[in-house]
C-alpha cells in the first residue's frame, strides 16, 4: 500500500490530511456477523475499529471529527473507540507470558526425590511432551546448540518458563497451580 502524508504548514496536527490508501480510512460497515448481531458489530470488527481509530490519532495526528468521518461513525463513538484502545494498550503492560523457572524446577526436583515411583518420563507423559523437552523446559538440560551465520552457538539453560507449560507441569505433579509462587 502506498500513501502520501501531507503535513505542510498547519496551525496544529489535527489539520493534517492523509491521502492515498492507508487501509485505515475504510468505512466500518462490518462483516456478515455484524449484520446478524442485534447489538452492533462483532468482537473482531470492534477490535479492528479500535485499532484503526487509535492509529489515525497517533500515526497521522487526526482529530476526533476527522477520525469519525474516516470511520463513518459519530464523534462520540470515535472518542469511545480511542479511549477503549488506549485502555487495552495500558492493560497489555501487565500481561504475564512467562515466569521465573526456579519454583517450578525446585518442585519437580523435590517431587522426584519424594516419590521413588515417579520418573521424568512419567511426568513428561502426563504433561503431554517427551522427556528431553520436559528437562529443557525446567532448566535441567540445555537447549540444543545451533548454527548462526556459520558459528556454532552452544545451548543454554532456560531461566524462564511459559505460564502455560508451568501450569501443565504443576498439574502433572498433582499440585494446584495457585499453590505455586508466580502461577
Amino acid at each position: 500500500m502506498s500513501a502520501t502524508y501531507t503535513w505542510g504548514r498547519m496551525a496544529s496536527r489535527s489539520e493534517a490530511t492523509v491521502s492515498g490508501t492507508t487501509g485505515l480510512d475504510q468505512p466500518t460497515a462490518g462483516c456478515r456477523r455484524c449484520q446478524e448481531r442485534q447489538g452492533g458489530c462483532c468482537p473482531a470488527c470492534a477490535a479492528r475499529c479500535r485499532r484503526r481509530a487509535l492509529a489515525l490519532r497517533e500515526r497521522y495526528g487526526l482529530g476526533d471529527e476527522q477520525i469519525a468521518a474516516r470511520l463513518d461513525v459519530s464523534v462520540e463513538k470515535a472518542r469511545r473507540l480511542i479511549e477503549e484502545a488506549e485502555q487495552l494498550r495500558d492493560l497489555q503492560q501487565y500481561r504475564c507470558d512467562s515466569i521465573p523457572l526456579g519454583p517450578i524446577r525446585e518442585l519437580v526436583e523435590r517431587r522426584l526425590e519424594e516419590d521413588p515411583t515417579l520418573s521424568q518420563a512419567r511426568i513428561a507423559e502426563e504433561v503431554g511432551t517427551d522427556r528431553a523437552e520436559l528437562l529443557r523446559a525446567v532448566g535441567l538440560q540445555p537447549t540444543a546448540s545451533r548454527l548462526v551465520e556459520g558459528e556454532r552457538r552452544p545451548g543454554r539453560l532456560r531461566s524462564k518458563i511459559t505460564v502455560e507449560m508451568a501450569g501443565r507441569i504443576v498439574k502433572a505433579l498433582g499440585v494446584a497451580p495457585h499453590e505455586v509462587p508466580w502461577l
